[in-house]
């Protein structure tokens, strides 16, 4: 479904600051509309373990979440897997009623409302117990080859890449 298939987001984005207070999402600063579904991107591929999707029932611990709370509020939840590069578009014009996301990972985070975190999460460094890496501070790693995962940033570790 490409994105102007979308119907316009008639979610009360009011009412979604109670919907979804607790979570890390990125919404929408105004709507049209309020609606009866709340669109939440859960991405093509996922983010394992915030979320998974395998095949055509998503899950994780945000997906869990929101599939909670969304319908205590009295609304349907539809998973939408919108590729990260459409996402705060598609925000915006409110073909999407939100997504997960933190703030730091944001362009332009002045156009969504963030709600608290859902979870806190610390970034750290690992390596094979059997390697001689002497590991005391993130400078031993420079010279050496550090993979991370593709398209995730590192806000807290940007001087070190």
């Amino acid at each position: 479904m490409t994105p102007s298939q979308y119907p316009a987001s008639r979610f009360s984005h009011n009412r979604v600051s109670a919907l979804l207070a607790g979570l890390c999402f990125a919404l929408p600063l105004q709507a049209a509309e309020p609606s009866d579904t709340f669109r939440f991107n859960i991405s093509p591929n996922g983010y394992p373990p915030y979320l998974i999707v395998d095949g055509e029932e998503p899950s994780g611990i945000m997906w869990d979440v929101v599939e909670l709370i969304v319908p205590r509020m009295g609304y349907g939840l539809e998973p939408l897997k919108i590729p990260r590069k459409r996402v705060d578009s598609m925000l915006e014009e409110g073909y999407l009623d939100g997504t997960p996301r933190a703030i730091e990972w944001t362009e332009e985070p002045e156009n969504f409302l963030f709600t608290d975190p859902v979870v806190h999460v610390e970034e750290v460094f690992f390596f094979s117990v059997d390697s001689d890496l002497d590991y005391q501070h993130p400078s031993d790693l420079f010279g050496k080859t550090v993979v991370t995962h593709l398209g995730y940033l590192y806000p807290a570790d940007r001087t070190l890449f």
